[in-house]
């Protein structure tokens, strides 16, 4: 791809990666024309402050781009990522009717990108890439952590969640039990199998 910063004839500098988009982290604050050659296809700049007096057009010289190296970018995300708290807070307050209409509505959506997922083998293949390795660093540096604090934010939907099954149980009248080892008492336990079941399907 050919870049080349057209009339003004001042550079385009440091490009890097970052979320699998090309960004512009600064360049001349004269008017100048950004093209990406022969290939005809603009640069996606996405910090729009930084698109303000500025045109893009195609034709140019060669210049090589400068990617950050991935640790760069990986620290990046830790620090940004670190000091969004309040960001995501004020992000996500007021969200949950706009989060529930978009999810219902995308139901067609979801089962086509699940068969899609299945006929790729995308499931498989991911455990693959992740490795038993991963699984077992990150249940142990991040999920021991959270485990307990993910079961005591979760004590009230529990309770709400379960409460339907108890009282399933509560209503069930199982047939007699029979002396230690008489198969019939396997019938005992598909009762319960059976009416949990129902209980489930039954929404």
């Amino acid at each position: 791809m050919k870049i080349s910063t057209g009339s003004c004839g001042k550079p385009v500098e440091n490009l890097y990666l970052d979320s699998g988009s090309l960004l512009v982290e600064r360049f001349a604050q004269d008017e100048c024309k950004i093209s990406t050659g022969a290939c005809g296809n603009l640069l996606t700049l996405l910090r729009e402050r930084q698109l303000t007096g500025h045109r893009f057009s195609t034709g140019g010289q060669n210049m090589a781009l400068k990617v950050k190296a991935a640790g760069d970018a990986a620290q990046r995300f830790v620090d940004n990522g670190a000091a969004a708290g309040k960001q995501y807070e004020q992000g996500v307050t007021g969200a949950g009717q706009d989060w529930q209409a978009g999810a219902s509505a995308a139901k067609q959506t979801y089962a086509d990108g699940v068969q899609d997922a299945i006929s790729r083998d995308a499931y498989s293949k991911g455990i693959q890439a992740a490795g038993a390795s991963k699984y077992e660093r990150k249940a142990r540096e991040v999920g021991v952590a959270r485990f307990p604090q993910g079961v005591r934010a979760a004590k009230s939907d529990y309770q709400q969640n379960v409460e339907p099954y108890l009282e399933t149980l509560r209503g069930l009248s199982l047939s007699p039990r029979r002396p230690a080892g008489d198969p019939q008492n396997f019938n005992r336990v598909q009762e319960v199998g059976l009416a949990l079941r129902r209980r489930k399907i039954a929404g």
